[in-house]
């Protein structure tokens, strides 16, 4: 009696746990149509049930019990193995796997009718579910056992240790027949049940982290061959189209300097718009170029040290044409031009007719664009360009700062650009240690500016990181407008 009362208790505390694990394995699934996680839902279901008919052997008939018992363990086995496969993406097992329960089922539960004593249905029960383990056991091993770590011993061993426990409880009721050996047999079976549902509960939980790990590890690599592809793709585009670039922009000068012989008014001024057009086309190459190398990681600065005002002056040249089309003014503010920065000047200059040149886009026609530079609170150097254009919100500030980002409602006639220059500005800003800012709002213009460092200021000991300049509060516009 004593044996049996502990038996009891072995089996209430295996069927609390088996719950717990049925619980975890629900509160694991990722949507409703998770196949694995309600798979093994179902499965930890059949191995309470199985704990349910031990609980209740003495207040029901013996033919329901023995018959809970029999289905529960065989189906919470091969449910088990139908979700860890489903799990893994292996081959579907579920429709052999149901015929060979309902036959065991079938054939047990026969014996639990036509029999007056366990003895049958134990010997039955201990070769089907112990050769049913083995064959899975070996099976999912197979397939698990490369992930490596433990998930190998959470998928697989709960196979191996009931087919154990069914071979033990049959040498163990072999040698010794009778109630006691029938009792520790059902007990070891009842513990590897509970031990076999925590198993599979966070072994599928496990096995999820790993599938995610590798599905990320996966869509990373993409991106970045895709990145690469594109990089390669603009890097060849862009070499391919200035060849035949080159000649149109010089067979244009040629023309506009007339050095082949005199051409009429109207031909000159065709020669112009296509040199004009040309160079245009020629800088967007040179921009998509730039982006390339950026984001391939090859950008190399061929550095010299140049004052602020060269660098405004050199800017201001460029985009000249540009702003007298548009007739607007320059308001240079060089209070700190006399200064030195140690960068690479193309680059830097770049980027200034970058700004400059959305400045002029954007600007009132006839009115002034403010360019020039001053020192930030870091002993950094800042320069800026401000106009009193019709300005950004927010999201359309987030979307000018995107690749190919234009900024416009879309009855709104198309500024030239593709939206590659303030992407790139704040690349080569970041590739000298430094940072672009922009501060703009409806109906009131756009203040940009291009920080540099103050490591980058010739004679300055460096004060800050550029880290800590980037993040640093710097002259509002109100100081240099």
């Amino acid at each position: 009696m004593a044996l049996e009362v502990e038996l009891g208790v072995v089996i209430v505390c295996a069927a609390v746990v088996i719950g717990f694990s049925l619980c975890v394995a629900m509160c694991s699934r990722r949507a409703a149509e998770d196949a694995s996680a309600n798979l093994l839902a179902l499965a930890l279901a059949s191995l309470l049930l199985a704990a349910i008919g031990f609980i209740c052997a003495e207040a029901l008939p013996f033919w329901l019990t023995a018959s809970m018992g029999v289905a529960g363990a065989i189906g919470g086995i091969c449910i088990g193995f139908s979700a860890i496969m489903t799990a893994l993406g292996s081959a579907d097992y579920r429709r052999t796997l149901s015929v060979f329960a309902a036959l065991a089922i079938g054939l047990q539960t026969l014996l639990a009718f036509s029999s007056e004593t366990v003895v049958p249905l134990l010997f039955s029960s201990a070769i089907v579910n112990c050769a049913a383990g083995a064959v899975l056991w070996a099976i999912s091993w197979r397939r698990v056992h490369s992930l490596g770590g433990a998930l190998p011993v959470f998928l697989a061993f709960p196979f191996f240790a009931l087919s154990l426990v069914y071979g033990l409880r049959l040498v163990i009721y072999t040698s010794a027949p009778g109630d006691e050996s029938h009792l520790a047999g059902t007990t070891l079976i009842a513990v590897t049940m509970a031990v076999a549902a925590l198993s599979w509960a966070f072994g599928l939980i496990a096995l999820r982290e790993l599938q995610a790990r590798a599905a990320l590890a996966q869509a990373r690599d993409r991106i970045e061959a895709a990145s690469r592809a594109k990089s390669d793709f603009l890097r060849s585009l862009s070499h391919e189209l200035r060849t035949p670039l080159n000649a149109v922009i010089g067979f244009a000068e040629l023309m506009r300097r007339q050095t082949m012989g005199a051409l009429p008014d109207q031909y000159r001024d065709a020669a112009d718009h296509i040199h004009v057009a040309g160079r245009q086309l020629n800088d967007l190459i040179e921009d998509l170029l730039d982006l390339s190398v950026i984001e391939a990681g090859r950008l190399k600065l061929e550095e010299s040290e140049v004052a602020a005002e060269e660098i405004v002056s050199a800017a201001i040249t460029l985009v000249s044409p540009e702003a007298e089309t548009n007739s607007i003014r320059f308001e240079r503010r060089l209070k700190d031009g006399k200064r030195v920065v140690r960068v690479d000047r193309r680059r830097i200059v770049q980027a200034m007719v970058n700004l400059l040149s959305n400045a002029i886009k954007f600007a009132p026609e006839g009115s002034s664009v403010s360019v020039g530079c001053i020192e930030t609170e870091c002993g950094g150097l800042a320069l800026f360009v401000a106009d009193d254009g019709k300005g950004m919100s927010e999201d359309e500030l987030t979307e000018a700062m995107t690749l190919f980002g234009r900024v416009g409602r879309p009855d709104e006639p198309r500024r030239g650009g593709i939206g590659v220059g303030l992407p790139l500005t704040r690349e080569l800003a970041e590739a000298h240690g430094g940072a672009l800012k922009i501060e703009s709002a409806p109906q009131a213009g756009t203040f940009a500016r291009l920080e540099l460092p103050s490591d980058r200021v010739v004679g300055r000991q460096p004060r800050a990181s550029a880290a800590r300049a980037s993040a640093s509060v710097e002259p509002s516009r109100t100081q240099v407008t």
